[in-house]
C-alpha cells in the first residue's frame, strides 16, 4: 500500500471534503506527526501556522521535496517567507487555489485513484422531448 498524502492541519480544510472521498489522506497536528509519516508521504500539505516550527531545526522533520503550504489569508505576505524557509514548491490560498492542488495531490499518487472511466460513461446532455 502507498502511503497517504499528509495534510499538517488542525482538521481537513473543508475545501478538500470531497477529495477525501477519492484520494488517501491522513490529517495530523504538528504535535501528532511521526517522523515516518513525515518522510513516506508522496505529498505534505502543510497550514501556513505550522511552517515556523517545521522550519525549526529542533523539529526533528528534515526539509524535503513535495511540500505545500496551504494559507487562508489572501493578505497574509509573510506566508512567502514561512513558504521559503520551510522548503515549500508551492503556496495555495484554500480560497482560489483548490483546483490546482487536487491536481498536484493525484499527480503525487501518480494518479491511481483518478476514475479514467467517468469521463467516458458521461452520456451527455439530453435531448429534450
Amino acid at each position: 500500500m502507498n502511503a497517504p498524502i499528509l495534510i499538517i492541519a488542525p482538521q481537513l480544510p473543508r475545501e478538500l471534503l470531497p477529495t477525501a472521498r477519492t484520494l488517501p489522506l491522513l490529517t495530523r497536528e504538528l504535535s501528532e506527526l511521526t517522523p515516518s509519516e513525515w518522510t513516506s508521504s508522496p505529498l505534505v500539505l502543510a497550514h501556513r501556522m505550522y511552517c515556523s516550527e517545521l522550519s525549526s531545526p529542533e523539529s526533528g522533520f528534515d526539509r524535503r521535496p513535495g511540500i505545500v503550504v496551504l494559507g487562508e489569508d489572501m493578505d497574509d505576505r509573510l506566508i512567502f517567507s514561512d513558504a521559503a524557509a520551510v522548503g515549500s514548491e508551492a503556496v495555495v490560498m484554500l480560497s482560489e487555489g483548490v483546483p490546482w492542488l487536487v491536481l498536484r495531490m493525484h499527480e503525487a499518487t501518480d494518479f491511481r485513484y483518478v476514475d479514467w472511466s467517468a469521463p467516458f460513461n458521461d452520456p451527455g446532455p439530453q435531448p429534450v422531448s
